[in-house]
């Protein structure tokens, strides 16, 4: 999803209020587009996310191919102490983080919303899944940054608002766009352009989006959130109201599920999912976002949509006997750790791109090995968020895109 810079947030007032299940009937500060859906794989990732929106993704890659790693090995991949400061791998970024951070978390015990049944049906009666099916994108990359990395400096943006982290320089590849979601390499083509890259040398993960590269500096013309490997993070994240490059607010590269983790079996926290914009609902989240969006009533569910921030857990009487071996991998984890909406668009899962990954996705997992997963077959649970232990049952509502950030 194309986000547009949100010029007007400084003069609104913030009016953030805590309801159970509550709607909001403000008039919409935020505008986007769905693009006509397709079918080939692509990443239609094209919702709306911060009042800095309108656009198609960029081409998915599902077909296995790809040249061998070339950001340099920030370790052999085993098991590290992410979130202490310590290591993570390259297996996944979720594993840079705590494990009491909100998608390392098992949900398999956790309670059902009471809402639950409600907002399955109403997602039912929306259109459900995106394209009419349970997809995966393959689209988005993530760069691990090393000693050999190019340091390269970001240029802020001509308004920089509260949602802004402003780096001093961001870590590339010296050789190859690694972590780009663009066809265009290190210049965005027009869709998301997310970059996502981990830096071990400074403890944090930097996710941009509209993310471009030119006259020897980095910049956006949409979002970059810098996440903290260290801090204990409660469950407002980086500040109410506050976006990153998802629209949601949360993290967007921890959710990416690998090749990596499909290849050995398990993948150990949660996953990004997406729906279509008609079928969120305008101007509300729950935990564990932190952001909403909202537009025209055509756009946007003005009720019975899904928040931000949602997290569905896969039912465990789901039968997987029929799935290919790495269709059962993704249905575990689903059932263990659950899913997260994340951001507006048609292709439901989010998967790392193989195309720079030494394992390869080929006929492991494709675009359509869990198309006959429907939106019945999950539940919503209830789970608690943050140091401050924030339950999902509550819904935030808002009427201005005015970031409070957090300390």
């Amino acid at each position: 999803m194309r986000r547009a810079r949100r010029w007007v947030v400084s003069t609104l007032g913030l009016t953030l209020a805590v309801a159970c299940h509550g709607t909001s009937s403000d008039a919409p500060t935020d505008a986007g587009k769905e693009p006509p859906a397709t079918d080939s794989g692509t990443g239609t990732d094209t919702g709306t996310a911060t009042g800095r929106d309108s656009g198609p993704d960029s081409v998915g890659n599902d077909s296995g191919t790809g040249v061998g790693e070339t950001g340099g090995a920030v370790d052999s991949g085993e098991e590290g102490e992410g979130g202490a400061g310590g290591m993570g791998n390259m297996t996944t970024a979720a594993s840079w983080f705590s494990p009491s951070m909100y998608f390392n978390q098992p949900i398999d015990t956790a309670a059902v919303d009471a809402e639950s049944a409600t907002l399955i049906s109403n997602f039912v009666t929306n259109g459900g899944w995106g394209l009419g099916r349970f997809q995966i994108d393959f689209s988005i990359d993530v760069y691990y940054a090393s000693s050999s990395s190019m340091q390269m400096p970001f240029t802020s943006p001509t308004n920089v608002i509260p949602d802004d982290d402003i780096p001093t320089t961001v870590p590339l590849d010296p050789n190859n766009p690694v972590g780009f979601e663009s066809s265009t390499g290190q210049t965005c083509d027009g869709g998301d352009c997310h970059y996502l890259v981990i830096d071990p040398a400074n403890n944090r993960l930097i996710e941009i989006d509209q993310a471009n590269v030119f006259g020897g500096t980095i910049t956006t013309t949409g979002s970059i959130a810098i996440w903290s490997f260290t801090k204990p993070y409660t469950a407002a994240l980086r500040g109410d109201v506050c976006t990153g490059a998802d629209a949601s607010g949360g993290l967007m590269a921890p959710l990416l599920f690998t090749a990596e983790e499909v290849a050995a079996g398990h993948i150990d926290h949660a996953i990004r999912f997406i729906v279509p914009n008609d079928r969120i609902q305008n101007q509300e989240y729950v935990r564990p976002a932190t952001h909403g969006t909202g537009g025209p009533p055509s756009m946007w569910a003005a009720s019975g949509g899904l928040p931000y921030g949602v997290r569905l857990r896969l039912k465990s009487t789901f039968d997987a006997s029929s799935y290919s071996a790495g269709g059962q991998v993704v249905i575990a984890a689903l059932q263990k750790y659950g899913m997260i909406l994340s951001d507006g668009g048609n292709i439901s899962l989010s998967a790392k791109s193989d195309t720079y990954s030494t394992t390869k996705w080929g006929s492991m997992l494709g675009s359509h090995d869990l198309v006959g997963i429907q939106p019945t077959d999950f539940d919503v649970v209830d789970a608690n968020y943050g140091t401050d232990q924030v339950s999902s049952s509550m819904r935030f509502d808002f009427t201005s895109y005015n970031c409070v950030r957090t300390p």
